[in-house]
């Protein structure tokens, strides 16, 4: 995350991994996961003033291989994650909605939304290009409807079927 002057130039900038940015404090990112392949800002979910972000794992195995996930990171004003909620098939409640497959690619990307609900609290719109409902990889988009700590309120998935 890079913090920029007004002029352009860089002021501070922010890692967050497994070893910077305290991600590491609520998960420990798998290897080869894709961490940050895509990722959104959403606003301010949690209320406190810092804008929050979505970062997307496409290749998570939480439930099946290269199932995918998404992390829901409210931040400290110096880019630093002060709480997190991963959304996959075994963190989150994305299971009580819908059941991601093998290879679905859930979180490849991502695209804030406002507020999609009208709960005051912005959402998120997260692609997973290999979904195979309709045919073979044919894709599909879940419009992810958030509470202001990050969890899963809803789930709506759009989809050929």
């Amino acid at each position: 995350m890079l913090f920029l002057k007004t002029d352009g130039h860089v002021k501070h900038a922010q890692k967050i991994s497994n070893l910077h940015g305290d991600v590491s404090a609520f998960y420990t990112l798998e290897a080869g996961s894709g961490f940050g392949v895509s990722v959104a800002a959403l606003g301010d979910v949690n209320g406190d003033g810092v804008r929050d972000m979505a970062t997307g794992a496409f290749a998570d195995n939480d439930g099946g291989a290269g199932v995918g996930a998404v992390y829901v990171l409210l931040l400290a004003t110096n880019g630093r994650v002060v709480q997190a909620q991963k959304v996959s098939m075994l963190y989150g409640g994305l299971n009580a909605f819908y059941t991601l497959d093998d290879n679905d690619s859930f979180a490849f990307s991502l695209a804030a939304l406002d507020d999609f609900d009208g709960d005051s609290v912005g959402d998120l719109a997260v692609g997973a290009y290999s979904d195979g409902d309709g045919g073979s990889s044919a894709g599909a988009v879940y419009v992810l409807t958030l509470e202001t700590d990050g969890n899963l309120k809803g789930a709506h998935k759009i989809s050929m079927l």
